[in-house]
């Protein structure tokens, strides 16, 4: 054999070696659900060994809302009450807030979302059997005839350790691990406060950096701590499940006590101030504010609290857990460190704005430097949804070209006077972090130049410019930026 051609053949072979081996293999299984045989554009496959089926088809098949989200990889699923998170390449899916564990990875192949057979059942509760001589899965889209209850004991063995004990400066209460670093408690516990903690059955304490999410009007927040807790999250349930006269479980820190475990039925479902509650009878301790309630599937339906209790009343109340629904999707697809995490400021007194405005009016109308003079316009004062304030104002529009002239010249005393100003904000806002806005702001009829576009604002024929100049900032400490 010619010797070039030998040569060409084993370098093929080598190259052959190293190419990558699918690990996919094409499968003859059948699907059946309900006892329709179903055809789908990609269909089962064998990886690993294990069998992957269309998550997007068989799932709404069987009655749920399939959605995808490019930028994170993940698909979610709802039928009913049940919620289903789950990542590609990722074996970690999420039922109710509750992990499960994939057999494999699931996988995108052909653009189509594959998952583990096992998994269809352990998702939406369907009956899936297997037939091994006629190699056809077959789905039952109703629910198990029973759910297995489980004993006071069983719950508390299950449980006890993902309920932990919450302190701020508002006092002490309960929280609910539902993903690693994430507790939920009651809002009231945390409001207006800057610092809170985290301690746990075995004694170890976290930091809180600050809530992950919160909503006011039903008394919930999610708090997110320093680090890992090292425990498994709860199982979220719904109160639609559930009936007067059912039992339920409260787990919770009354005063003095770690996880006091109380016992009791559903005396009503009503709804005070907007809020849909579950009134337990006989009532937990009172102090468990933040704590667990729990069926008697070791589900979470509720998160007590004393919020609604008035003096002298009996009654015991928890807060429906669907509230925090909303929230899951991105509390548990997004990273944790990726979590955004702040404690809410306290609004701003009508008192404590007026103090802020004279200060700005009668101490900070201008800007005086070695060079010249700016004059400021009128102060503007907002405060943001988390609490923090803004405050803004623009230099005279005809200075604009003397400030350039002397930018270099007086940027340092720029800096000085934004320092002054931002310690005697801290003096008057203490316990509010804050941004001051210093801007050039003018209209032009021919669109300017040498201004960033997102600084730009066409309007008919116009063109509004706003440039910002210096910007003092407090969130710990006052830092503050010039810019020409």
């Amino acid at each position: 054999m010619n010797h070039r051609l030998i040569t060409l053949f084993l370098l093929v072979a080598l190259i052959c070696s190293f190419a990558p081996v699918s690990t996919y293999a094409a499968s003859d299984v059948q699907v059946v659900i309900d006892g329709q045989t179903q055809s789908y554009d990609q269909p089962p496959v064998i990886v690993n060994g294990r069998t992957l089926v269309p998550l997007r088809a068989i799932f709404e098949k069987l009655g749920a809302e399939v959605r995808w989200f490019g930028d994170t990889r993940t698909v979610t699923a709802t039928r009913g009450t049940t919620s289903v998170i789950l990542q590609i390449g990722s074996r970690q899916a999420y039922k109710n807030g509750a992990s499960v564990t994939l057999d494999v990875e699931a996988q995108l192949i052909h653009s189509n979302t594959m998952v583990p057979l096992r998994f269809v059942s352990e998702a939406l509760g369907a009956e899936v059997t297997w037939d091994g001589t006629t190699r056809t899965v077959y789905i039952a889209s109703h629910l198990p005839a029973s759910i297995q209850e489980l004993t006071t004991r069983q719950i508390v063995s299950r449980s006890d350790r993902k309920i932990v004990r919450v302190q701020s400066a508002n006092g002490s209460g309960s929280g609910i691990v539902i993903r690693e670093g994430l507790v939920l408690t009651n809002y009231h516990l945390v409001e207006g406060a800057n610092w809170a903690t985290v301690k746990t059955g075995v004694g170890n304490s976290y930091r809180v950096e600050g809530l992950a999410a919160y909503d006011v009007d039903h008394d919930l927040a999610v708090l997110k701590t320093d680090r890992f807790l090292g425990i498994l999250p709860v199982t979220i349930g719904t109160p639609s499940d559930s009936h007067k006269g059912d039992k339920v479980i409260a787990i919770g820190n009354p005063v003095g006590a770690q996880n006091t475990v109380t016992e009791g039925i559903i005396a009503n479902f009503p709804t005070l101030g907007g809020t849909n509650l579950i009134q337990v009878s006989p009532p937990s301790t009172v102090g468990a504010s933040g704590g667990a309630l729990f069926n008697t599937q070791g589900e979470v339906i509720g998160v007590t609290t004393s919020l609604y209790v008035e003096e002298g009343d009996d009654p015991q109340y928890a807060v429906s857990i669907d509230y925090i629904r909303p929230w899951l999707e991105d509390l548990l697809t997004q990273p944790l460190g990726s979590i955004e995490a702040h404690f809410p400021q306290a609004p701003l007194s009508d008192d404590k704005e007026r103090q802020v405005q004279n200060l700005l009016t009668y101490h900070y109308g201008s800007l005086r430097t070695s060079k010249l003079t700016l004059h400021l316009n009128d102060w503007e004062l907002h405060q943001l949804p988390d609490g923090s304030v803004e405050l803004a104002t623009t230099i005279k529009a005809y200075q604009y070209t003397d400030y350039l002239k002397h930018y270099g010249d007086i940027r340092q005393q720029m800096i000085e006077w934004g320092s002054r100003l931002g310690r005697d904000l801290k003096a008057k806002l203490p316990e509010h972090s804050f941004r001051v806005h210093l801007y050039y702001e003018d209209t032009f009829n021919t669109k300017p130049l040498n201004f960033q576009t997102e600084e730009i604002t066409e309007h008919g024929s116009t063109y509004t410019v706003v440039h910002p100049i210096l910007l003092v900032k407090k969130t710990n400490d006052v830092h503050v930026d010039a810019q020409e």
